[in-house]
């Protein structure tokens, strides 16, 4: 996901999506996107805690990958801050 966001590349309109809460930023190889009806969030969220030690909350996204067959839960905020540490961005995400 990194790869193909910087420099513009795949994923150049993630930082738009991800500031007005759209739905989705999709390409061949990444998928971006709020949950689907089908993914178990529950599990999603209970890997997200086990990796942070925090909840994930309600305003998240599903990462998906071509290269990685399960899917990954992330709070929309926590993407954005990463986005931010990757553009040398010191302001911290607001949330919507």
């Amino acid at each position: 996901m990194i790869n193909g966001y910087c420099g513009g590349g795949m994923l150049k309109d993630l930082r738009k999506v991800l500031e007005t809460g759209a739905r989705a930023a999709i390409d061949q190889a990444v998928t971006v996107a709020r949950p689907y009806p089908e993914d178990d969030l529950e599990s999603l969220e209970a890997h997200w805690r086990s990796l942070t030690g925090l909840p994930a909350g309600d305003d998240v996204y599903v990462l998906r990958t071509c290269w990685e067959r399960k899917p990954f839960l992330v709070p929309r905020l926590a993407l954005l801050s990463l986005l931010n540490q990757l553009e040398g961005r010191h302001d911290k995400p607001e949330s919507s």
